[in-house]
């Protein structure tokens, strides 16, 4: 007999399978006219290549919190209007608490003891109305925070007291059930984001379903003394702490094989803890939130570290410096600098209750994240006309930044034979190429000791690089003197006043 986890597994692998099949048949067809992520990789007149996404000079992106969704607010032609009218190319929407609620109608939440907390179907409204002006729409979902209505998904700490935090072993297949529901209903999404994918400290889950599956996990049980367990215990570190991580990791990695299965070039975003500067195993230490294996096995696309300089995380009196400090220690052990192994986004807050912040504050803060080399940043959170969140109106400190047209890059195509390839990708507005290639790759991992913690460190091996600065919108470069029976991996990229676009590692086999 075939388990509920089994047949989630087959029938993720077969949308998986028919989607690889659909993409080999109508990859061809391809056009510029919608830039539709395209890479087709040729050898000897055969195609083959799975479709990556497309690729902005600079991700703008705003954060529009649920808090004020109902009943009336907000009004997203409004709201979607303003986002185009001041620059803003990409929204991540708080559509879904997995602890509570969703923004949109969800019959699996209604069948498990949730709501869809609405009149209105609020996804497909701002999917019709930010689509019109080609504002790409991600789904942004808060995983580990919120008050649940039963006590389904709650946790324990050591103490037994319950926690205000989700629990991912009792959850899990109802996170998966709401988002499989989602991409079904909504396959027109253009991104996926997690928030909140981490615990708040660590002490936590030692409910009774954990703890089975913390005994199954470790291969021991039954326990009868926990005490080594617990933080500060003799074997923590060594065994519990791993096991926290692994029931964060396989959320990340089953949700994006999932999504993914439906709809290969979505994007997915991981909102971070920023790593504390003189340390890059925080995250992963103390709140479990591990994004160094998510680079590494390409479970998200994108990286959004929370520098918020209004709140929690930066303040102080030089924050463009600890920004940079920030930015040096993410970049250095994540993705291995600016223009990295994954599109890096700063995630800026505008309001913290009580304490807007100063918008020409704001304006110097993303003019730093461009001068050291982020590939685009996300403001905490909406406020202006169409909504009637207490947030401060965005239009005052979008108005303080330049905003060049952004464009687009995609269409990427590889023609290969025995010794040469030609490699072509298209831009929307005329920009420069270049073109950057290996036999081996560019990016490797190593597992790296800090303190007393290990973790996955990006290495950067860079390649032959082949430029020209002439400013175009059909990209062509040819590489030459290869090597037959060999595989490469390259990369490519455009840039112009907006900013850079450089597109992930892909790969062609000489034939």
């Amino acid at each position: 007999m075939i388990n509920v986890k089994e047949l989630r597994n087959i029938k993720t692998y077969a949308h998986y399978l028919i989607s690889l099949m659909l993409l080999a048949i109508l990859g061809v067809s391809f056009g510029f006219s919608s830039l539709m992520n395209g890479v087709i990789i040729g050898s000897s007149g055969k195609i083959a290549m799975l479709i990556p996404p497309t690729y902005k000079s600079e991700v703008r992106g705003v954060f529009i919190h649920d808090t004020n969704f109902d009943p009336s607010v907000p009004n997203w032609e409004t709201i979607t209007q303003t986002c185009y009218d001041y620059g803003i190319n990409t929204i991540y929407a708080h559509m879904i608490s997995m602890m509570r609620s969703s923004r949109f109608p969800t019959n699996v939440a209604k069948e498990q003891g949730h709501f869809w907390i609405s009149s209105r179907d609020h996804l497909r409204e701002l999917l019709d109305a930010a689509h019109a002006y080609g504002i790409e729409v991600h789904v942004a979902a808060i995983w580990g925070y919120g008050t649940p209505r039963y006590d389904t998904f709650k946790t324990q700490n050591q103490y037994g007291q319950v926690q205000q935090w989700i629990n991912p072993t009792k959850s899990y297949d109802h996170v998966m059930d709401i988002l499989e529901e989602m991409i079904t209903n909504y396959p027109d999404i253009d991104g996926f984001a997690w928030d909140y994918v981490r615990y708040p400290g660590d002490n936590m889950p030692y409910d009774n379903e954990t703890r089975a599956a913390f005994e199954e996990w470790l291969g021991e049980g039954p326990i009868t003394d926990w005490t080594p367990f617990y933080p500060g215990g003799s074997r923590y570190n060594s065994d519990f702490r791993p096991f926290r991580c692994y029931t964060v990791d396989r959320v990340i990695e089953n949700s994006a094989a999932l999504l993914r299965s439906y709809k290969p070039d979505i994007k997915i975003t991981a909102f971070i803890f920023p790593f504390v500067p003189t340390s890059p195993i925080y995250q992963k230490k103390w709140i479990a939130q591990d994004s160094f294996l998510w680079v590494k096995e390409g479970w998200v696309d994108n990286i959004a570290p929370m520098h918020y300089v209004r709140g929690e995380v930066i303040g102080g009196s030089d924050p463009l410096g600890t920004l940079e400090d920030y930015f040096y220690w993410e970049t250095e052990h994540l993705i291995k600098a600016p223009e990295g192994m994954k599109e890096y986004l700063s995630f800026q807050r505008i309001y913290y209750p009580g304490q807007p912040q100063d918008p020409v504050e704001f304006a110097s803060m993303i003019l730093k994240m461009r001068e050291l080399g982020t590939d685009g940043w996300i403001i905490w959170h909406y406020g202006g006309p169409g909504d009637s969140s207490p947030a401060p109106d965005i239009r005052d400190y979008l108005s303080l930044i330049s905003m060049p047209d952004v464009f687009n890059m995609g269409n990427i195509q590889v023609q290969a034979d025995e010794t040469q390839a030609t490699i072509t990708w298209l831009t929307s507005l005329p920009a420069t190429s270049k073109i950057e290639f290996s036999d081996s790759p560019l990016f490797t991992h190593t597992w790296e000791l800090w303190s007393d913690t290990y973790y996955w460190k990006t290495n950067y091996h860079p390649g032959t690089i082949i430029e020209d600065l002439t400013a175009k919108t059909t990209h062509s470069i040819t590489l030459t003197e290869l090597t037959p029976r060999t595989k490469y991996y390259f990369r490519v990229q455009s840039q112009d006043p907006s900013g850079i676009a450089t597109s992930k590692v892909l790969t062609f086999t000489t034939p």
